[in-house]
């Protein structure tokens, strides 16, 4: 299903603006809009660091690995 959350913890925002934020998603650095992130999204600004739920279509849209 296209929209199954998927969840990767220990995520890392390395920059933020009004537009979304860029983070580290298992050493990929990844743009997320601000529209993008499910509800358990724990990061958002520059410096936080946690857990990144996102629809499987961004996921796999955006390349990333399969959360762990």
């Amino acid at each position: 299903m296209p929209d199954t959350p998927i969840t990767y913890i220990g995520v890392e925002v390395t920059r933020s603006n009004d537009l979304g934020f860029f983070c580290l998603v298992q050493g990929q650095e990844v743009f997320v809009g601000s529209g993008v992130p499910l509800d358990g999204t724990t990061v958002r600004l520059k410096g936080d660091r946690g857990q990144l739920v996102v629809p499987r279509w961004f996921a796999e849209g955006q390349r990333l690995p399969p959360a762990s």
